[in-house]
C-alpha cells in the first residue's frame, strides 16, 4: 500500500440491548503484513488475513445485518487519527 502508516486502528461503539452502558469492538489493520486484529467487548483477540475478513464481512452482512430490526443498535465507526478519534472509515 502507498500509505505513510502501517497500521490503522478503529473501534465501533455501540450500546447494547437496551442497556445503558456502551460496548465497543476494536479492530488493528496491518496493512504490510494483510491482517487485521480484532477484539470484541469480553477481550477475545482474533487476527485474519484480509481475504478471509473479506469472507467474513460478506457472511456478516447477509446473516446479521439483514436480521437486525430497524430499531437496531446504532454503530458508529471511528478511527485513530493523529488527532484522536474521528468519526469514518478509511477514506479519512
Amino acid at each position: 500500500m502507498a500509505d505513510d502508516c502501517a497500521l490503522h486502528e478503529y473501534r465501533i461503539r455501540f450500546r447494547a440491548d437496551g442497556g445503558t452502558g456502551e460496548r465497543q469492538v476494536r479492530a488493528v489493520v496491518d496493512c504490510q503484513a494483510q491482517t487485521i486484529t480484532v477484539e470484541l467487548p469480553d477481550g477475545t483477540r482474533a487476527t485474519i488475513d484480509a481475504v478471509t475478513a473479506r469472507a467474513v464481512y460478506m457472511l456478516l452482512h447477509e446473516a446479521v445485518y439483514s436480521s437486525l430490526e430497524p430499531t437496531g443498535p446504532l454503530l458508529r465507526l471511528e478511527r485513530n487519527t493523529a488527532h484522536g478519534w474521528a468519526l469514518g472509515g478509511a477514506g479519512r
